[in-house]
């Protein structure tokens, strides 16, 4: 179990996730990975002060503006650990000054084979379909408390690499 030395660890949050999956019954032998985890900050100068100290460590792959404040994304050098899943990706985004977020782990994101399959294995769940037509990486998701969920078929590196390649975020 490879705790990161700045973020602390992240295991309680996909604890908390596996508990409710098996709540409705989802598998988790349905899901390929653990995509990446999300890590928010209260302040951007702990946001620019964190972003600094991953940097020494692991790559930062992106930093992009959305929704008006930078999110970055890091390949972890060592990745995180849980059970079988190797979490080799974290995004890091700045907070929006309108919706205060306390430190910590907030959401994970999983890739699935077949978002379709996916949907339809799982037709009692209600998901969130907002996104489900995106151009670049549509997905599923879900709330769970406070924790947010999703699920797609690209992983985030691949997604970045996409949209530096067609210019579309």
């Amino acid at each position: 179990m490879y705790l990161h030395p700045l973020l602390g660890d992240h295991n309680p949050l996909i604890d908390r996730i596996a508990h409710h999956f098996s709540t409705i019954g989802l598998a988790g032998t349905d899901l390929l990975a653990i995509d990446h985890l999300c890590y928010r900050v209260e302040t951007l100068s702990r946001y620019s002060q964190l972003k600094a100290q991953l940097s020494a460590t692991d790559i930062l792959v992106d930093e992009s503006e959305i929704n008006g404040r930078p999110i970055s994304i890091f390949r972890l050098s060592n990745p995180l650990t849980h059970g079988l899943y190797e979490i080799t990706a974290l995004e890091l985004p700045a907070p929006l000054e309108s919706k205060p977020y306390k430190e910590g782990f907030e959401h994970a994101e999983f890739l699935v084979p077949s978002l379709k399959e996916f949907k339809e294995d799982y037709f009692m769940v209600d998901f969130d379909q907002k996104d489900l037509g995106k151009e670049v990486n549509p997905c599923l998701a879900l709330k769970i408390d406070d924790i947010g969920v999703k699920f797609h078929e690209k992983h985030i590196l691949d997604v970045v690499r996409i949209q530096r390649e067609t210019g579309k975020l």
